[in-house]
């Protein structure tokens, strides 16, 4: 992910305050690499904090299985992509506002929605696909599975922001989230549970950052319709 197609054809408004290609890239590329890490890299820090083997296979399982959404989403970003930079281009700042609400909303409502399928789907459904040997735990699979979903929302935000030529906040809120969320690390939770939590709340705080930015960016200026 450290291309995104509409980012080469940046349009000519007049504005000197919009990026290069090489800027917009750049910033993309920062935010999207400290995603991934943070997306792939939960079992790696369980490992490092001394997880049981167990703990860390049924982690890097769960967070397999739970990432399928995501790779979907994918698929669909440079549509997104070049008709999210249209609508900033046009300035037609009332539908950002209202995708940008949309998504917000959708994002909550999905994150809870994915507590009970993690709590009571998840762990039955490893067990049955990788065998009685991988058991995740319900509090694990519930906060992997929130998280999961607000990463295929941090995935859209990022495009919003990106449209919106604020492409270096995506490295930003990724850096707020992983301060934010590093007090978890040391909480009194299980291992497992620990870094699940850290993965929820690094996620949840990047997309606050991310929302927070594209409502900043698509309100118009003074003198501006």
């Amino acid at each position: 992910a450290l291309c995104w197609p509409a980012a080469l054809t940046l349009p000519r408004t007049g504005r000197s305050d919009l990026p290069t290609a090489t800027g917009v890239l750049l910033g993309a590329a920062g935010g999207q690499l400290l995603a991934q890490l943070v997306l792939t890299g939960a079992p790696v820090v369980l490992a490092v904090l001394g997880g049981a083997p167990a703990d860390v296979t049924a982690l890097f399982v769960a967070m397999a299985v739970y990432r399928a959404p995501y790779l979907v989403a994918l698929g669909v970003v440079p549509q997104l992509t070049g008709r999210l930079t249209m609508l900033v281009v046009e300035r037609r700042t009332s539908a950002l506002l209202r995708f940008r609400a949309l998504l917000a909303l959708a994002s909550v409502v999905a994150a809870a929605a994915a507590v009970p399928v993690g709590l009571w789907v998840g762990p039955p459904l490893v067990r049955l696909v990788f065998g009685g040997d991988v058991v995740l735990d319900p509090t694990v699979s519930a906060l992997v599975a929130a998280g999961s979903v607000l990463a295929v929302a941090n995935l859209v935000a990022s495009v919003l922001a990106i449209a919106h030529a604020r492409s270096r906040t995506t490295t930003v809120a990724w850096l707020a989230g992983l301060a934010l969320a590093t007090p978890v690390l040391v909480s009194g939770l299980a291992r497992d549970e620990r870094i699940a939590a850290w993965f929820l709340v690094v996620e949840a705080v990047a997309l606050a950052v991310l929302l927070l930015s594209v409502r900043t960016a698509a309100e118009p200026a003074d003198g501006e319709p």
